[in-house]
């Protein structure tokens, strides 16, 4: 069967031209319109939600926090929660330096001068006094000192 230019429509391949009744409701471009623009919202809210997904599992809590109890469980929950990704779980380093195995206490023979890297940041470190409690950053201070420093 013969079809003029007017007629053809390419097919998915691109490569074999098809009638015009082809798609929905038998060739209405307004309708194939509509649903390819409702696929494409629907592709995007679908990246969308991907990337929010990849970002909150990149992200730390909004909200960095302490714990309840004494100093030292505070400063452990504290640098769970917000030093050890960066510093790893028992402070061996990884993206921030080792704080482990007696590193602190030798960068830091001053445990305020650690309160001061800590509070206003150093190289790629933030700085954490807009985030954390005076309170908190002398817990997590200590815990790096005494249970880290080990």
């Amino acid at each position: 069967m013969a079809m003029s230019a007017a007629e053809t429509v390419w097919g998915r391949n691109g490569l074999r031209p098809m009638s015009t009744e082809y798609g929905p409701d038998g060739g209405d471009s307004a309708a194939t319109l509509r649903a390819v623009t409702r696929r494409s919202h629907l592709l995007l809210a679908a990246l969308v939600a991907a990337a929010a997904l990849v970002l909150s599992a990149c992200g730390g809590d909004s909200e960095p926090s302490g714990g309840g109890g004494d100093e030292a469980s505070a400063g452990q929950s504290v640098y769970e929660d917000n030093c050890a990704r960066c510093h790893g779980p028992d402070g061996e380093g990884g993206v921030g330096p080792q704080l482990g195995d007696g590193a602190v206490a030798e960068n830091f023979p001053d445990i305020a001068d650690q309160i001061t890297v800590i509070r206003e940041g150093r190289n790629g470190m933030p700085a954490w006094e807009d985030s954390l409690t005076p309170e908190e950053i002398e817990a997590v201070a200590t815990y790096e000192r005494e249970e880290l420093g080990q």
